[in-house]
C-alpha cells in the first residue's frame, strides 16, 4: 500500500507548484477517508504533512482518520498542530468540539463552536452543529438563535422546522407557526411539520389552517404509519369544532356551547401539554372525562398529563381505562408498552405483544417486544423481534445498537460488529449515542480478543 500511495503522491505533485501540493495530496486523503479507507487516507496525510509539516487541512485531516480508527487523544493532538498553523482554522475547531462533547466537555465544546462561528461566520453548517450543542444543554433561546444565523444563509427546511419544535418548546407558539409553514414551504413532504403545523395552528385558534395541515400529512404518510390514528383523531375533533362558531372565551365561560366547549377544552389541554402545563391540562381534563367517561381521547390526554405530573400510577390507570372505552386504540395501547416497558417483566411483554398485534407493521411495536424479551433474557427471541423491527425501519440507529447489545450476550461477536456499523451509520451527529456505541465497540473488541486466546 505504501508503496502504491508513494506513486500516486509522486504523479499528484509533479506538475503543481510547491504552495499547492500539500492541499492536492490532503484531498485525496480526504476521498479516501470518505468511502471509509481510514488507513489509507492517514498515508496521504503523512505524505501531505512531509511536503508541507504546518499544513492545517492535512494536521485536520489526519485527526479524522485517527478519530476513525480510535485513536483519539493523537486525533485531539493532531488538532492542536492545525491549530497552532492557522489558528480560528474552522474545519479543525468543528472537529476538535465534537471529540472534547464526546468525552463530555460541553462547556470546552461550546468554546470551540463560538471560536469556529467567529472565525468563519458565514458558513450555515457550523451555525447549526453549534444550535444542536446548545440544544443538548438545554439552552433553547441560544439554540434558537443559532438557527437563525443559520437559516440567514441558507434556507433549510428541515432546519426551519427544528427550530419550531424549540419554539414550542420554549412556549413561542406564533413563531413556531412561522418556522413550519417556512419549513413545509420551502419541502412539502416534511410530514412531522405538517403534524406539527396542524397542533400549533389549533393551538393559536386557527381551526381551518389545523385541518389543512392534518389534511396534508394524511396524504404524505402511509397509512400503517403509527401516526395515522392520533392525525385522524385530531382531524375529528377540528371538524367537529369547525361546526360550531369559534370558542373565544375559556371553554367554561357563560354562555358557551356544551358541545363547542368540551371540544374546545380537549384541544386546550393538549395545548397546555405542549408547553409543559401538566396542571391546568388535567383540570379541564377531570371535567371532561366526568362529562364524557366513553371518551377515550380524554382517558389517553388525561394519562399524558398525569404522567407529565410524576403520577406514573394514575396514568397507566387512565391509559388502561383508554383501552377498556376502545380497546383496539393504538396509541393507548403504545404508551402502555413504553410504560411498562420501562420496568420490564411479564406485564411489560404482555402490552407490547397486544401492540405487535395491532399494530403488525410498526417498527416501534416490534422493538418494544423486543426490548421486553431482552430484559427477560429471552435473547434469540429478542433478536427476531429486533430484526423484524428493523425491517420496517432500517434507519433507526438506536435499534441497531440494541440488536448488537443482545448479539454480543449470544457470543455473536461477527454479527454484533455488523449491527454496530448500522448503528454508527445512522446515528448522525448525536454525542451521547455516539459515546454508547464507541463503548460497545471496544467491548467488542476485547471479546473478539477474548475468543482468539480460546
Amino acid at each position: 500500500m505504501v508503496e502504491d500511495v508513494d506513486a500516486l503522491v509522486a504523479k499528484l505533485v509533479a506538475t503543481l507548484p510547491r504552495g499547492e501540493q500539500a492541499d492536492a495530496v490532503s484531498a485525496e486523503g480526504e476521498q479516501r477517508l470518505a468511502v471509509g479507507d481510514a488507513e489509507t487516507a492517514l498515508a496521504f496525510f503523512d505524505r501531505a504533512l512531509r511536503i508541507d509539516a504546518r499544513s492545517a487541512r492535512a494536521w485536520t485531516g489526519r485527526s479524522a482518520a485517527l478519530t476513525k480508527r480510535g485513536r483519539t487523544g493523537e486525533a485531539l493532538g493532531c488538532l492542536d498542530r492545525a491549530l497552532s498553523s492557522q489558528p480560528g482554522y474552522p474545519r479543525a475547531l468543528v472537529q476538535k468540539a465534537e471529540l472534547l462533547l464526546k468525552a463530555g466537555l460541553r462547556a470546552e465544546a461550546l468554546a470551540c463552536y463560538d471560536e469556529a462561528v467567529a472565525s468563519e461566520p458565514d458558513v450555515p453548517q457550523v451555525w447549526i452543529q453549534r444550535a444542536q450543542m446548545l440544544e443538548d444543554a438545554r439552552r433553547l433561546p441560544e439554540a434558537v438563535a443559532s438557527y437563525d444565523r443559520a437559516l440567514a444563509l441558507a434556507d433549510v427546511p428541515a432546519v426551519w422546522a427544528r427550530r419550531g419544535e424549540l419554539l414550542v418548546a420554549i412556549g413561542a407558539m406564533d413563531g413556531a407557526r412561522t418556522s413550519f409553514e417556512r419549513a413545509v414551504t420551502g419541502d412539502e413532504s416534511l410530514a412531522d411539520a405538517w403534524l406539527a403545523l396542524a397542533k400549533v395552528r389549533a393551538t393559536l385558534r386557527d381551526e381551518d389552517g389545523a385541518r389543512t395541515a392534518v389534511d396534508r400529512f394524511l396524504a404524505i404518510v402511509p397509512a400503517r404509519d403509527a401516526r395515522v390514528s392520533s392525525a385522524r383523531a385530531m382531524l375529528e375533533q377540528l371538524v367537529r369544532h369547525g361546526s360550531k362558531p369559534p370558542v373565544r372565551a375559556p371553554s367554561d365561560a357563560p354562555g358557551s356551547s356544551p358541545a363547542s366547549s368540551e371540544v374546545g377544552a380537549l384541544d386546550e389541554a393538549e395545548a397546555l401539554l405542549l408547553v409543559g402545563q401538566a396542571a391546568p391540562a388535567l383540570r379541564k381534563l377531570e371535567r371532561i372525562v366526568t362529562d364524557r367517561p366513553d371518551d377515550a381521547e380524554a382517558w389517553l390526554l388525561r394519562a399524558r398529563a398525569l404522567d407529565l405530573a410524576g403520577n406514573r400510577a394514575g396514568a397507566l390507570a387512565s391509559a388502561e381505562r383508554a383501552l377498556r372505552v376502545a380497546p383496539n386504540h393504538v396509541d393507548a395501547q403504545r404508551v402502555l408498552a413504553r410504560w411498562f416497558g420501562e420496568e420490564g417483566g411479564e406485564r411489560a411483554l404482555a402490552a407490547a405483544d397486544r401492540l405487535a398485534t395491532l399494530a403488525p407493521r410498526d417498527a416501534e411495536a416490534h422493538r418494544l417486544r423486543a426490548r421486553a424479551l431482552a430484559l427477560a433474557m429471552r435473547h434469540v427471541e429478542a433478536v427476531y423481534a429486533y430484526e423484524k423491527s428493523l425491517h420496517h425501519d432500517s434507519s433507526h440507529a438506536e435499534t441497531w445498537l440494541a440488536l448488537a447489545r443482545v448479539l454480543r450476550q449470544l457470543r455473536r461477536i461477527v454479527a454484533a460488529r455488523a449491527a454496530v456499523l448500522r448503528a454508527r451509520e445512522h446515528a448522525g451527529d448525536r454525542a451521547a449515542l455516539l459515546r454508547e456505541i464507541e463503548d460497545l465497540e471496544r467491548r467488542l473488541g476485547d471479546a473478539g480478543q477474548d475468543q482468539k486466546k480460546k
